[in-house]
């Protein structure tokens, strides 16, 4: 796909990324699914949802779709650094915790939230913002030009946050939206142009306060601490070599 693409793709595209975020946010809502208690229910979904829109609008056919929306196995280089990028991340939480005088332990139903997390925070979001949008948007354009040209839709889907979260709050997640944008899709790259290593950072990212209990100490201050830990540690994935140069095309 050219520089020359005509209206209509980004008419489709943007609209698709617009109508499929809020499929995923109702889904979510209605389900009271905040902390992935319903999460697979929801990842099916949008899963899904992506793939018949994605064959309907883009591809010519079912396979087409599954190798363009990065649904493919990854490669080892992409999903090594995402779980140790991941890793780090949480290692940060007690040293959080530490510096805002909070408690931080474990919710006792942590292990039926993990699955629903990676489903809904990490499969959903990614096969939508980094398959179907960055993804369409990759073939025939260098790394950082499809990067800015994908990034809108992921910040703007997550205004929302202004919604439902303190200002302080929901603006550092809004800012950390569009930060982190660059290193996920560098994960994707580092994955072969698959979804799965973005999609295990993005549950990381979302989903490591959720399977805990905080008590004590500044309620802001630590998950403003753990949202700066995320705008900066996601970028070593920049330090990793892939066994083929696709990011630097």
């Amino acid at each position: 796909m050219s520089e020359n693409t005509p209206r209509r793709f980004w008419v489709a595209l943007y609209g698709a990324a617009a109508g499929l975020f809020a499929l995923m946010d109702w889904s979510a809502r209605s389900l009271q699914s905040f902390r992935g208690e319903w999460g697979l229910a929801v990842g099916a979904l949008v899963l899904a949802a992506v793939l018949i829109l994605d064959r309907t609008v883009f591809a010519g056919s079912w396979r087409e779709s599954i190798r363009a929306l990065g649904l493919g196995a990854p490669r080892a280089a992409g999903m090594i650094a995402a779980s140790a990028i991941g890793a780090l991340l949480i290692a940060t939480l007690p040293l959080a915790a530490l510096a805002s005088g909070t408690t931080l332990s474990l919710r006792a139903d942590w292990p039926w939230l993990v699955p629903g997390l990676l489903a809904q925070a990490g499969v959903a979001e990614e096969v939508l913002f980094r398959g179907l949008v960055f993804g369409r948007i990759r073939h025939g354009r260098p790394f950082w030009r499809a990067v800015a040209l994908s990034l809108p839709p992921f910040a703007l889907a997550h205004a929302v946050l202004l919604l439902s979260m303190t200002l302080p709050l929901a603006l550092a997640s809004l800012a950390l939206s569009i930060v982190i944008t660059p290193a996920l899709c560098r994960l994707y790259e580092l994955g072969g142009r698959t979804i799965w290593a973005p999609a295990l950072l993005h549950a990381v990212v979302q989903g490591a306060l959720k399977v805990a209990d905080l008590s004590g100490g500044d309620a802001t201050l630590l998950p403003l601490l753990w949202i700066g830990a995320c705008a900066l540690l996601p970028y070593l994935a920049f330090l990793w070599r892939s066994s083929e140069n696709a990011a630097a095309a």
